[in-house]
């Protein structure tokens, strides 16, 4: 048995510093088959004891999941949680000294897991209140942000794609890299996929290996679409100044992978806006991108004073990298606003009169 629940003195458990007790009977709890151990692998399954049956009470159970050099850690608890008056705790390291990345109890299913080492260490306390059914939870190893999975971006202009071998230049099995993507306030993203190449879909569902793009600063926020096989997804204008791209593989097909460029959006208004435009104005906004990018032009607020042949005020997109001879798109003035329009070259040009 092992020192558990409290008593008046040092107790030493195996993996964790002493720890002492307030009480004036020392008590003993049981270890369990299932109960606790060292774990050396890149996936597994642990469990609490008896699970799916009822845990035991009075219990104390510490696991340590060690994986490769250089790789991390990623738990998922499963559902169907039940932990109403004990807890599990993970640590980031090899024992109770590291970080602390969660204690958690009652029914509440506990978040994804990531460690920043090749090392986890679980504890899992019951005392005499009452037993329940318990968690159970898998692991593998990834990689993690200083090998390119993931990681925050507060360079909105940037490019970043899938961690690929050196030697296969494809992407490696069982990856979950996450970006967040953060601009400036008041400014919105611009993503586009310029390369796109995963594991074909599964009766038409992204099963296996999938891309998912969510409109905000994490997992929670509202998810634009999950994608996969070969087709490049269209370019995505965010609604808000952050986003999230998560990238996962299984442990079977690797395929070249994905690559991104992003940028940050960029704002053209009238003079005055939102107060009233001068007379006799004209405005010329000439914008650029790179090669083989596309200008996407979203108008969100329009109203001119009309006119029956858009000849006095006006809005006009010019297809074409100079200002004469243009392909010109006048919008008709009215309170509605025009459509989106993109830009299928490289540059194109705003008139405003």
């Amino acid at each position: 048995c092992a020192c558990c629940g409290v008593w008046e003195g040092t107790c030493t458990v195996l993996g964790e510093a002493p720890q002492k007790y307030l009480n004036i009977f020392p008590t003993c709890c049981y270890f369990f088959l299932g109960c606790g151990g060292i774990i050396h692998s890149d996936n597994g399954m642990i469990k609490s004891p008896h699970w799916p049956q009822n845990f035991p009470t009075n219990t104390r159970c510490t696991w340590t999941i060690i994986t490769h050099e250089s790789k991390h850690l990623e738990m998922n608890f499963h559902n169907n949680f039940q932990i109403p008056d004990n807890y599990v705790a993970v640590y980031d390291g090899s024992d109770t000294h590291a970080p602390l990345l969660g204690k958690f109890c009652g029914s509440t299913l506990p978040p994804n897991i990531m460690s920043s080492s090749n090392n986890l260490f679980l504890v899992f306390n019951t005392d005499f209140s009452g037993a329940d059914r318990g968690w159970k939870a898998s692991f593998r190893e990834t990689l993690g942000p200083q090998n390119g999975c993931g990681g925050y971006l507060t360079n909105a202009a940037y490019s970043f794609g899938s961690p690929v071998s050196n030697v296969t230049r494809r992407y490696e099995r069982n990856l979950d890299c996450v970006w967040v993507i953060t601009a400036p306030v008041n400014k919105l993203i611009n993503l586009t996929f310029t390369s796109f190449a995963l594991e074909a879909p599964y009766s038409q569902t992204c099963r296996y290996d999938y891309v998912q793009l969510y409109d905000g600063d994490n997992e929670n926020a509202n998810l634009v679409g999950t994608f996969c096989g070969s087709t490049v997804p269209a370019p995505f204008l965010s609604t808000r100044n952050s986003l999230t791209v998560k990238f996962f593989t299984d442990n079977s097909v690797e395929r070249e992978g994905i690559y991104n460029a992003t940028s940050i959006s960029l704002t053209a208004t009238s003079p005055n806006f939102p107060n009233e435009y001068p007379p006799f104005t004209l405005c010329t906004w000439v914008i650029d991108a790179p090669p083989q990018q596309q200008v996407r032009v979203v108008v969100e607020a329009f109203h001119l004073h009309s006119s029956q042949d858009c000849s006095q005020n006006y809005l006009e997109l010019q297809d074409s990298p100079r200002v004469r001879n243009l392909q010109e798109i006048p919008f008709p003035i009215h309170i509605h606003l025009p459509s989106l329009f993109v830009k299928r070259g490289e540059t194109h040009t705003l008139v405003i009169d």
